[in-house]
């Protein structure tokens, strides 16, 4: 079973999508389009790329992996190249996807998060005056946490 809106699958037992809240459809989805890292590479390089966020090597690579499965073209880079002399510290990564494409999938990823906040009664971005991840203070303006790079809905 699947969530017709977002595409997520789900096993036996579920009947509706609970980031959606839309009945779930039997069967598998149709157009689902999977690339991989090195492919997505190739084509982006034939197209003005931008930033659409900076975050840990971990949710770097899950947010990868999501966009590539969804059929967007997405590749990481490592921000500030090679590890110093004094050894490696946590590598941040730059998500570079297509440039008419950032504005959409922020949108796309932030009505996403909000919604799934709004369904497991976590604090939307108007309740957290820290950042959730690395305890950093924001401000009312932040999208994304300035020391982390994660998205604040």
């Amino acid at each position: 079973m699947y969530c017709p809106q977002c595409d997520d699958e789900f096993r036996a037992g579920f009947l509706t999508c609970p980031d959606c809240n839309v009945a779930l459809v039997h069967g598998k989805p149709s157009q689902r389009v999977s690339y991989t890292p090195a492919e997505a590479e190739i084509r982006l390089k034939q197209a003005p790329v931008a930033i659409l966020g900076t975050l840990p090597q971990g949710p770097a690579l899950q947010l990868r992996d999501n966009l590539l499965d969804s059929g967007v073209d997405c590749v990481l880079t490592r921000e500030g190249g090679d590890c110093g002399p004094s050894g490696c510290g946590p590598a941040s990564f730059h998500l570079l996807v297509h440039s008419d494409q950032v504005e959409g999938l922020k949108e796309q990823l932030n009505a996403r998060a909000e919604a799934y906040a709004q369904a497991h009664g976590m604090a939307s971005k108007a309740d957290m005056p820290n950042c959730p991840c690395c305890g950093y203070d924001l401000t009312a303006n932040d999208d994304e946490c300035p020391d982390c790079g994660i998205a604040i809905v």
